[in-house]
Formats: C-alpha cells, structure tokens, sequence
C-alpha cells in the first residue's frame, strides 16, 4: 500500500510542477504612479515640492498651494518603443484663500501583449493653509483597470508641505495608503525638495517602497534654468536601486502670462529601457 502511494504521487508531481509554472505573475508597472506633467518629467521625474504645475495632485497633493492660481491643464506621454501611455486633464485653484481644491482624469496604458492592462484614473484632492509655512493635503484616486489585471477600487495619498518663504518648500507624503491588492498601485512614501532662486529651480524627490524587493529606494532630481523667462530649459537624472536603471531627461517650455506649452523626453538606461515624449499644456484663467 506504501509503495503503490508513492509511485501516485511522483507520478503527480510533473503535473503539480507544470500546472504552478503555467501561472503567470505580473511585474508591477511603476508607469501607472509616474503620471507626469511634461515639465516634471523633463526634470527627471520630480512632481512632489514645488506645485507649479497640476500633478501636483498625482504627487504631494499639498503642493497644489505653490503657487496661487486657477490653472487648466492638458498633457499626454508615449513611449514608442514599449508603446506605454498615458493622457490627462485636469483643474486646480489654489487661489481662493486658505482651501485649494483639484480634480483630474488619466487614462494610462502599460504591459506588453497578454500583460497589457489599461486604467481609468480620476482624482480629486483638497489642500489647506494651516499656517504661512505649513500645507496638508489630501487626494482620493478611483481606479478602474482591465485587461491583465483588473481593479475597481479608491485608494489616497497624504502629504504636508513647509514652506521657507518663496525659496524653499520641502514636502513628505504616503501614497496608496488603502491597500487595494493591485501590485500596480503599491505604497510607497515620497520626500521632496524644492529649490526656486532667481534664473533656476532645482527640485529632489526620493522614493521609498517599503516591500518593494531588492531595494526600496529610487532618487529624481532635475534642474530648470529661465536665463530667457519665456524659454525655460530643463533637465533631469534619476537612479532606481532595485531595477539599477539610470534615467536621464530633458525638455524645454514656452512661457508667456497666462500659461505654458511644455515638451519632455525620457530615456532610461538599464531596467526597462524605455523612452518617453512628452507635452503639456497648462492655461492659468485667473
């Protein structure tokens, strides 16, 4: 009887392996958390201090009160050769005293072939003023995916922002705080800098994804340089630990007083070896 019992179950253990090696397991897509404006993806990646621009609300939403206003925003991004999008609008005032408010709509498209999956993305988030130094901020995401993966689900971010007059803002912020079990929408905590002098901006954002393997950690940073105010250059550098991709940017933008135009490109070396364009355009009506 033990001998007829052993020959079942190695007989059994081809079909147990084949059947756990038909399983197929997705790797996450970080483009679905990188819904960058073109401004902030010229600049290696950085959307979480400065809130010149609507992501704003895709990053720290208490950056939204960097700059008072009522700002409409246009952008999309393509990557020609994973053929990953994405493309947003979206509007924010922060200029109506000490309660800013913003609403945004993405849809994004990432994987490749049978992993491709697409995502509904709307957004709204709310900032206040709690003092002349100090934002909080808060923003709640719908997120309706299919394809590989499916979601119909709400999850959040929260993030405060100091102010150091208009020179300095330095910002912390949780994002995907309610879990919705979809390993495209992790949680990861963001730190961010700021820096607005006179001819450059220059703006740091670090990344930590508590289980993410490998490494947590992923560093942006990027430089913008206004010697001409309407012709602003831009670049950017980013590193991630886990994936050990090197990514560098570049774009510039055209300004004038009630708004910008605004073109990125993205290119990462190592990892994922992607390419992104980029353009936004980003009217402030008053």
């Amino acid at each position: 009887m033990l001998r007829s019992l052993t020959c079942v179950l190695l007989c059994a253990l081809p079909a147990v392996a084949n059947a756990q090696s038909g399983v197929r397991i997705l790797p996450p897509e970080p483009a679905f958390n990188a819904l960058y404006d073109a401004r902030s993806l010229a600049m290696g990646g950085t959307f979480g201090a400065q809130g010149l621009t609507n992501d704003a609300l895709m990053g720290n939403p208490a950056a939204m009160g960097g700059i008072p206003a009522y700002r409409v925003g246009l952008k999309g991004s393509w990557d020609p050769n994973l053929k990953d999008g994405y493309a947003g609008v979206s509007l924010v005032d922060s200029q109506a005293g000490a309660v800013m408010a913003g609403f945004s709509y993405h849809f994004a498209s990432a994987g490749r072939g049978d992993d491709r999956r697409d995502a509904h993305i709307a957004t709204a988030g709310t900032a206040f003023l709690l003092a002349d130094w100090l934002i909080a901020g808060f923003s709640s995401h719908y997120i309706g995916m299919n394809g590989a993966r499916k979601a119909n689900a709400l999850t959040g971010d929260g993030g405060v922002l100091l102010r150091f007059g208009r020179l300095l803002n330095l910002g912390v912020s949780a994002h995907n705080v309610i879990p919705i079990r979809n390993p495209d929408f992790p949680f990861y905590w963001m730190a961010s800098m700021g820096l607005q002098l006179e001819v450059f901006n220059l703006a740091v954002d670090a990344r930590m994804q508590p289980e993410r393997e490998g490494s947590p950690y992923s560093l942006n940073s990027g430089l913008e340089i206004s010697a001409l105010r309407w012709l602003p250059i831009r670049g950017g550098y980013g590193y991630d630990f886990a994936l050990r991709e090197h990514t560098w940017s570049a774009g510039l933008g055209f300004s004038w007083g009630s708004g910008s135009l605004d073109f990125g490109y993205m290119r990462s070396i190592g990892g994922r070896e992607k390419q992104q364009l980029a353009a936004s355009l980003n009217i402030v009506l008053f």
